[in-house]
């Protein structure tokens, strides 16, 4: 086993709110992520069993689940996968939720070959990428919480003070952001080109000259990274009320990303010939925008912080 942490020091790229965000920090920790290496045969597979069976029996933070990144697999023997599969059972007996990531072609049609799969074994989850199973865990952890809290607040609970507390005031911020963008996209609307955007579709593609400006209304973005060997992986998901491409409107960058749509919503484009209009026609206006671009390249460099100090 190469490292063992939590979700509040690993987490996925997906942009939450700031509510969201504090309720992660408080729950982050029931989710486990254990990063294997090298050749995994009978002997290491059960010695991981072993480890992850004491390690459940000790918890005092109810682990919700467990996910084995393999992307440092060199390869595996068949003879590990008995032990793979007494992991998922003492797991499910917990309730506890298995995820596999990034698998390499070879272990998985091992994995396939042995019927060791989610067809094959419900409780089982194999996604191709850690930020994957991050993004899905992330989102049960918070919508449970969300849900207890409202039953404590109906039933007069409120046992979380301090959660509570911390929820409220970032409420209050989160909302100013919100105001904040509505206002400038609102403002500036005679400059924008209103886009109606379908899944799959892309608002740039990486390499492209991008110069573009481009304000989440509704629906979700990924930003995909293409390897030099052709591999995908995705290194941020934008929801509404954020804005993307500005690195290459202001400085002049080519993308880094694909930006592929993963719901369907409204997004408005400032184009660098209406920015310069904008910049030219209303220098006050020009000034929210900026403040607003900052903003969102602060929240984000704060969030890159502190997964960076983690």
């Amino acid at each position: 086993m190469n490292q063992n942490l939590d979700g509040t020091k690993l987490r996925s790229n997906k942009d939450r709110s700031i509510t969201d965000q504090r309720i992660h920090d408080y729950t982050g920790e029931q989710s486990i992520i254990l990063q294997l290496q090298g050749f995994i045969f009978f002997g290491t597979a059960n010695s991981l069993y072993e480890k992850v069976k004491i390690m459940v029996a000790t918890d005092d933070k109810t682990i919700q689940f467990i996910i084995i990144d393999m992307k440092l697999v060199q390869s595996m023997d068949s003879s590990a996968i008995k032990s793979f599969e007494k992991l998922l059972y003492h797991l499910d007996k917990k309730t506890i939720t298995l995820f596999l990531v990034n698998l390499s072609s070879e272990v998985s049609t091992l994995f396939k070959t042995n019927k060791f799969t989610h067809k094959h074994h419900s409780p089982l989850n194999i996604f191709p990428s850690l930020d994957e199973a991050l993004e899905l865990c992330e989102d049960k952890m918070i919508l449970d919480e969300k849900q207890r809290i409202q039953q404590s607040h109906i039933t007069g609970k409120n046992s979380e003070n301090k959660l509570f507390q911390a929820a409220y005031h970032d409420m209050i911020a989160a909302l100013d952001v919100q105001i904040l963008f509505e206002t400038v996209v609102d403002n500036i609307r005679q400059y924008l080109e209103k886009l109606t955007v379908n899944e799959k579709d892309f608002l740039y593609n990486q390499g492209d000259e991008s110069s573009d400006l481009f304000f989440i209304e509704s629906g979700q973005i990924a930003l995909i990274k293409i390897e030099s060997d052709g591999r995908k992986s995705r290194v941020r998901t934008l929801g509404p009320w954020s804005i993307t491409g500005e690195l290459g409107s202001f400085l002049g960058y080519h993308s880094s990303y694909d930006a592929m749509i993963v719901k369907k919503g409204i997004v408005y484009k400032l184009s660098a010939a209406q920015r310069v209009k904008l910049e030219t026609q209303n220098p006050l206006l020009t000034t929210d925008l900026h403040k607003l671009v900052i903003q969102m390249l602060g929240n984000q460099l704060l969030k890159t912080s502190r997964m960076t100090d983690t």
